[in-house]
């Protein structure tokens, strides 16, 4: 905005006043009309002229504009021209073929029956975006945290979305923004994978036309080099030919490095010719905040855009708390969250996975379908699935335990399976927690168990007295070190070494931003949290937790009772405690309903506790 003093005139005040809000009109225009040709937002009106220089000059030097039709055509200066060897395209291939099959792995894609493996491409389904909700203009800690909080839920400014796909198509340069499994790492991976395989039948799985030719330039950023300079123009070419080397090495042994270079000079030539290249750079929370690395890993990208010709893109992810802090964005780039799965994206999803899960399993094309209506029937008239099945990361846990036969009705079973699930992944296949020698870390899992049940129990304990009470707790670096240090000792691991690997993994932890860790769901906490009590030996360990705090205790104490559905007069004996009655007899626990107190939150909870759980209906 221009900077000028504003009018006492009462005539030029309402003529100013017109004009402010025709500005406004044409802003939100703009930023919400699906055929907007641009649309950037500035924080710093300083960001403003080298925004609109570093968008316009590649316009105007477009061979493809009919003022240029006659000229040459400019070289860029994104590289110099060096010659090609002439094996280059044979080391290129061979790398993206180990691209695409790193690509295409699922962490959680075992069906059992066989070990089957399902790849992301057969099950992915493009996602929605919304504009993130403005930045707090105060740097306090507290309310930035609040912010970072509403973008892992996925809240956007309003709750106008769009699909994430359209989005990638008008904008050349974007980030997405998005919570731990929310699905920025797939979107990431099935993009590159799609490029490398464009022939689909799958209209769903097609790109938009200004994708369709690019070639991806794919860098998981915490396995980049460290940016020794931040003038290194040349840091993202150096992190390509690095991780060009690393997939090459199964072949090419000492050659690997030079055929590694040989590849990258051949991409990086691509971007003086066209048609052009999609850099993908996944992970911006990955990079360490330590030594600066993540603010010049910021600049050197923003220098690197500078550089990109037109019809080159690039995509940037992190998590929310990488990306709030001034030091750390992008200026004049537009950023955009991404959106819970809604009704018609869940349906969708669970569609998929049981058309090629029943593929393996030998199902019909019609008994495929059958049981994928039931299922999404069962998520979207069952609250506690609906709530887990709005992120990616869960929907997959959900759809795993149905097509293995596994998916229960009763919550507390749900949660124990998903929470099996994501313990496995913690101690097997390709996300496995690994110590500094590459090895997994082969924890009992009877031991890790016990720990994390225990983590759950305290930081569920001492939310009561924090502000957050809608998501699962902010767990610090010190709690994890009392708690799962004595078991990584008894594995001679270092903790240090685990916070690294929390760092870059969504499974049953994830990390929140640098200091403060969670568990991936509120209902994962509160499930391990009921475990922990149901296993103490002290008289009466569940119901006296509750009684504590009723209200605070009720969802734990809920799943204590359903988790007891094989053992049903365990289930009767919390309610019991919780009372302090014996309602064993059909008849006292009549009279006792008679001394309902509404008043009274014991009778309350522990009365809607009889009176749902089928313990009484079965009459038991």
């Amino acid at each position: 905005p221009l900077r000028s003093t504003f009018p006492t005139d009462p005539t030029r005040m309402a003529e100013a006043a017109s004009q402010m809000k025709k500005v406004n009109a044409f802003k939100q225009q703009l930023s919400r009309g699906k055929n907007k040709l641009l649309y950037a937002e500035f924080n710093e009106s300083d960001d403003f002229p080298s925004t609109l220089s570093h968008d316009l000059e590649p316009w105007l030097n477009d061979a493809r504009r009919p003022w240029n039709v006659h000229r040459e055509r400019p070289v860029t200066t994104s590289s110099p021209s060096q010659p090609v060897d002439p094996n280059a395209r044979q080391w290129l291939d061979a790398y993206y073929q180990a691209l695409r099959r790193e690509c295409e792995n699922l962490p959680l894609e075992k069906l059992g029956e066989g070990n089957v493996a399902i790849h992301l491409s057969q099950v992915h389904i493009p996602l929605k975006i919304r504009r993130p909700p403005p930045r707090p203009e105060i740097d306090d800690p507290e309310t930035l945290r609040r912010h970072d909080l509403r973008l892992e839920r996925g809240e956007g400014e309003d709750d106008d979305e769009m699909p994430l796909l359209e989005m990638l198509a008008e904008q050349r340069l974007a980030v997405l923004v998005g919570g731990p499994g929310s699905g920025k790492s797939a979107l990431v991976n099935w993009v590159s994978s799609r490029l490398l395989h464009p022939e689909t039948d799958d209209k769903d799985a097609s790109l938009p036309p200004p994708l369709r030719d690019l070639l991806p330039v794919r860098l998981v950023l915490r396995r980049a080099p460290n940016v020794d300079r931040e003038e290194n123009s040349d840091w993202v070419w150096q992190a390509l030919e690095a991780d060009i080397e690393e997939k090459l090495k199964p072949q090419g042994g000492k050659d690997s490095s030079a055929r590694a270079k040989a590849a990258a000079a051949l991409l990086r030539a691509r971007t003086e010719r066209g048609p052009g290249l999609l850099f993908l750079l996944d992970g911006l929370d990955e990079v360490t905040a330590a030594g600066e690395q993540r603010e010049r890993v910021i600049r050197v990208v923003r220098n690197f855009t500078d550089t990109l010709p037109a019809h080159c893109r690039l995509l940037l992810t992190a998590r929310p708390y990488a990306y709030t802090d001034k030091t750390w964005r992008l200026p004049g780039v537009p950023d955009y969250v991404l959106a819970p799965m809604d009704k018609e994206l869940r349906a969708a999803f669970m569609h998929r996975w049981h058309e090629v899960g029943g593929q393996h399993k030998g199902w019909t094309e019609d008994e495929a379908g059958k049981r994928a209506k039931k299922l999404i029937h069962t998520v979207e008239t069952s609250p506690h699935l609906k709530e887990l099945a709005r992120r990616p990361l869960h929907a997959t846990l959900i759809a795993l335990l149905s097509l293995r036969g596994r998916l229960p009705h009763d919550r507390a079973e749900l949660y124990e399976n998903a929470i099996e699930l994501l313990i496995d992944r913690w101690r097997s296949g390709e996300s496995a927690f690994r110590g500094r020698d590459n090895e997994i870390v082969d924890i009992p899992e009877h031991r890790l168990r016990k720990a994390l049940e225990q983590l759950a129990w305290e930081v569920h304990r001492d939310q009561r007295r924090e502000d957050n009470h809608e998501d699962a707790a902010d767990i610090s670096p010190r709690r994890l070190d009392a708690v799962l240090a004595p078991v990584l000792k008894q594995e001679r691991v270092c903790f240090n070494d685990l916070l690294v690997w929390l760092r870059d993994h969504t499974g049953i932890l994830a990390a929140r931003d640098e200091n403060h860790f969670a568990f991936p769901h509120r209902a994962f906490q509160e499930h391990l949290a009921m475990c922990w009590l149901a296993r103490q030996s002290t008289e009466a360990p569940v119901a006296g937790q509750v009684g504590e705090d009723p209200l605070w205790w009720r969802e734990v104490f809920l799943l204590a009772v359903a988790s007891e559905r094989k053992t049903p007069r365990n289930g009767v004996q919390h309610v019991t405690e919780l009372l302090d009655l014996d309602i064993g007899n059909p008849a006292r626990r009549a009279r006792a309903r008679h001394r309902l107190n509404p008043d009274n939150r014991y009778d309350v909870l522990g009365f809607r506790v009889l009176s749902e759980s089928p313990i009484l209906k079965a009459g038991r």
